[in-house]
């Protein structure tokens, strides 16, 4: 509670509002606040990136040694990263309910793993086909 309250806090004029790229997304122009950090027990200097309006209602804390990354390019990739770990939480979720309830014994680890291979071609394979198979913010394919 004591960062948010610290993050709420700063003054309007630190924040600034970025764009990203990414023609897909709903939330495309949050506003962010960025510091130079040092965390205790840690040599040397952090970036912590603070995002707000990024579609949750607390602000998004990211923290990275990486000085080099612009903004938008650092909270793009930081949305990609979330998109994969949510498919692999998701997965484990559904095989950890469906061992539960099954009384055949499955093998999770290859389950798992042949899932998450499958999904990730299959992503990879949409790219590659094109436009056809994007869509907008709100889930209506792109024509």
């Amino acid at each position: 509670m004591l960062i948010v309250r610290t993050i709420w806090s700063r003054p309007t004029s630190a924040w600034r509002r970025i764009t990203l790229k990414s023609l897909t997304r709903t939330f495309r122009t949050p506003k962010v606040l960025e510091e130079r950090i040092h965390l205790k027990g840690y040599e040397g200097e952090l970036r912590q990136v603070t995002i707000t309006e990024l579609g949750h209602e607390d602000p998004t804390l990211l923290l990275t040694n990486n000085f080099e990354l612009n903004c938008p390019s650092l909270v793009t990739r930081y949305a990609q990263r979330m998109l994969i770990e949510n498919g692999i939480s998701d997965a484990i979720q559904f095989f950890h309910l469906d061992t539960l309830s099954s009384m055949i014994g499955l093998k999770v680890d290859f389950d798992l793993q042949i899932t998450l291979m499958a999904t990730a071609l299959y992503r990879l394979m949409a790219g590659k086909i094109g436009r056809e198979y994007e869509r907008d913010g709100v889930g209506r394919p792109v024509h």
